[in-house]
């Protein structure tokens, strides 16, 4: 019964990836694209001693290095449930919407906010305030490469894990608010979404206490996120 479901969805569904499949290819590609402008910032971070003076870090105690793990457990603790939660409609016989549409709108939407967000960080950089970004640490800058192939060539795992002036806005904050406000719009079950927005707006707590963000780069993207996806939707 099950491998006859999947099959079923599966026809219904591929058309519908068809018509749109210049929009998930753009939108798949795009994360290329994202991810040479912010190792882009990353040469151009000129870090300071201390970060800048902010709300959030004098309101939190510090997590330190060794919590750091805090916000992203919780990030992947609400991105892999999306992503199953996303292909539902291929098991379960009740759904509120097609796979293929789904993440159409919400790779659109995406982009979107990386476009914003890469405009952001680029036309000021800021000294960022993880540790690995301060003065005196040799992760902290990135020399220009010597030729423009050199641009095109993405350190995924070093950008992952020790990139430094792609800040305003949160990339993490902008992934998860995606997600949550998809759910929200398709989801059924109440207590999940609630549950969902805690764990948001903890993560982004966690994010400004582990000084991986600036409190303005979570605050920026809890409404620029909400406002290109309902723009998006509705017009």
């Amino acid at each position: 019964e099950l491998w006859r479901r999947i099959k079923l969805e599966f026809t219904i569904e591929l058309p519908l990836l068809i018509a749109r499949w210049k929009q998930v290819l753009f939108g798949a590609l795009f994360q290329y694209v994202h991810g040479i402008f912010t190792q882009l910032a990353h040469r151009m971070h000129q870090p300071q001693e201390e970060p800048l003076g902010d709300l959030g870090f004098r309101l939190m105690p510090e997590l330190g290095l060794e919590n750091a793990w805090v916000s992203e457990t919780i990030f992947w603790c609400l991105f892999i449930p999306f992503i199953f939660w996303s292909f539902s409609p291929f098991v379960t016989a009740r759904k509120r919407f097609y796979t293929a549409v789904l993440y159409a709108r919400l790779l659109m939407v995406l982009v979107t906010c990386q476009i914003l967000r890469i405009i952001s960080f680029t036309v000021t950089q800021l000294p960022a305030p993880n540790y690995h970004c301060r003065l005196g640490r040799d992760t902290a800058v990135r020399e220009m490469p010597e030729h423009w192939w050199g641009h095109v060539v993405v350190d995924v795992g070093r950008q992952a894990t020790h990139g430094c002036g792609d800040l305003i806005f949160s990339s993490h904050t902008t992934f998860v608010l995606t997600g949550v406000l998809t759910y929200t719009e398709y989801g059924q079950t109440l207590i999940i979404k609630i549950i969902s927005w805690i764990g948001v707006v903890f993560m982004g707590l966690c994010i400004v206490a582990s000084r991986k963000h600036y409190s303005v780069d979570v605050v920026v993207a809890f409404y620029t996120v909400p406002l290109v996806f309902y723009t998006l939707h509705r017009r």
